[in-house]
């Protein structure tokens, strides 16, 4: 009772925000749309009352279905289950002793191989790694392109201008058939962040008039940092991320009643000390059971959480805060986990060795959550205890021997055993190494028919990305020369 009543304050006081305060839309052409809906406009900013809010809430809805180009790789988003992504939106790589450097196409296309061999990452692209040895007027092309031409997962889009979302959308197109065909159901899905306090900037809301055109779902992500861009208290950062989502929502269902959304409600914590955002501490885990609680209320899939950590390199702390935020969403149902593998220093780089371990997290967290299967009277192990009180143990019997390899859970990364300090960490890391590159090894590039693959690069071509960087993304193959 006391939880259901702090959630009905928390959104008490977003409804209360969106009247009276309400939220900044650098967008005249929003204006008009929202105007024309019956929002209040006034200097730039919308103001909406408790009935709109709940009258274009109601017509998203709480689950829907992102088809894959395999169809083994479609995923269904909301109800009481979690997919998960990779790490999202860095330009910085940080390798194994620290070192810092900017992000490549080569990380990129290791990355997108990765994510695709991962069973337990459903959804592929966005921005892995900026890769900034290509130029960066044409990067929001690059990316897609690598995703497409390397996995057959649903692709995540990066936000853009309308023109370059746009871009991105016909460049789907080519891959499904025509336009036709692409936007006769769900296929892809764009990641849209408002700003805190109280803002959506210009490439947020063309970005999701493309969507809507399109009819692709949206991810939409208030972040708002308690104490820097958000109140320092919990309670008024998350009213503050409510407001702002449920604004998003409501402009979004205005641009295409329907329209799939899940819904961030990020909420992270700030190190007051230096002003900078955290995103491992305990107050985004505890942020996360509200604000999912609340989603789960408005019937809007919800997203957030993943493998999150201040941590600069793979330590013992990047790997504890890294299982906090990750347990809070998988055990809460977050519907799409996102960050789940590689995200260091509070989202300002990703790293192989971590994307590595947080698969091992999510390996590891899956099997904890799992249920205790009964299927027989077999399950008890009633004989298998009967003999072993006159032997002492259970592991030669018959029992033991014939399910060793299905009913226990072996880390591939994690050491075991009696080893010193020194000998652990070359173990650990040789362990890292050796499961990267039997993942690479195995990786086999899914099929995509020569003549989309020439179409796509006339397309590409045509707006901008040279053929010698086209050539680079097709020639990446493992083990390198």
């Amino acid at each position: 009772m006391v939880f259901d009543s702090t959630l009905d304050q928390i959104h008490g006081t977003a409804l209360k925000i969106l009247q009276e305060i309400g939220i900044a839309l650098y967008h005249p052409r929003i204006h008009e749309i929202l105007a024309d809906c019956g929002i209040r406009i006034s200097d730039g900013r919308a103001f909406f009352t408790p009935s709109q809010i709940e009258a274009w809430l109601e017509k998203a809805p709480s689950q829907f279905t992102l088809e894959a180009r395999n169809p083994e790789h479609s995923v269904r988003i909301g109800g009481d289950h979690s997919i998960c992504c990779a790490g999202y939106g860095c330009a910085a790589m940080i390798d194994r002793d620290g070192t810092r450097r900017e992000g490549a196409l080569d990380d990129l296309i290791q990355f997108v191989k990765l994510v695709h061999q991962s069973p337990h990452l459903h959804l592929n692209g966005g921005i892995l790694i900026q890769p900034l040895d290509v130029p960066i007027e044409t990067s929001y092309l690059t990316m897609p392109y690598t995703t497409l031409l390397y996995s057959d997962k649903p692709p995540i889009l990066p936000p853009g201008s309308e023109k370059e979302l746009t871009g991105l959308m016909e460049l789907l197109s080519i891959v499904y058939g025509g336009k036709e065909t692409f936007t006769a159901s769900y296929k892809t899905t764009t990641f849209i962040s408002t700003i805190s306090p109280l803002k959506i900037d210009p490439m947020a809301l063309d970005s999701m008039i493309v969507s809507a055109r399109y009819r692709q779902p949206i991810l939409l992500s208030p972040s708002p940092a308690a104490g820097t861009t958000g109140p320092i208290n919990p309670a008024g950062n998350l009213a503050l991320a409510t407001a702002e989502t449920l604004a998003g929502v409501a402009i979004i269902q205005m641009l295409a009643p329907g329209l799939p959304v899940v819904a961030g409600m990020n909420c992270m914590g700030a190190d007051l000390r230096t002003g900078s955002i955290s995103i491992g501490s305990p107050a985004v885990s505890l942020q996360l059971r509200y604000a999912v609680a609340l989603l789960k209320r408005y019937g809007i899939p919800s997203r957030g959480g993943g493998a999150l950590t201040d941590a600069k390199v793979v330590s013992p702390q990047s790997g504890y805060e890294s299982m906090l935020t990750l347990m809070t969403a998988l055990q809460h149902n977050v519907n799409l986990v996102s960050h789940c593998a590689g995200i260091l220093d509070s989202f300002a780089g990703m790293s192989v060795d971590k994307f590595m371990m947080d698969l091992e997290l999510l390996e590891m967290a899956k099997f904890s959550l799992g249920d205790v299967e009964i299927r027989s009277d077999a399950d008890f192990s009633f004989d298998a205890i009967q003999q072993a009180k006159d032997t002492g143990q259970f592991l030669t019997t018959m029992e033991t021997l014939s399910r060793c390899r299905t009913h226990s859970w072996n880390p591939r990364i994690g050491v075991r055993g009696a080893l010193t300090a020194n000998d652990y960490n070359r173990t650990l890391f040789k362990n890292i190494d050796d499961t990267l590159s039997a993942m690479l090894v195995q990786y086999q590039q899914p099929a995509l028919a020569p003549q989309t693959i020439t179409a796509l690069e006339d397309y590409l071509h045509q707006n901008g990305l040279d053929r010698q960087t086209l050539a680079r993304i097709k020639a990446s193959e493992y083990p390198p020369d």
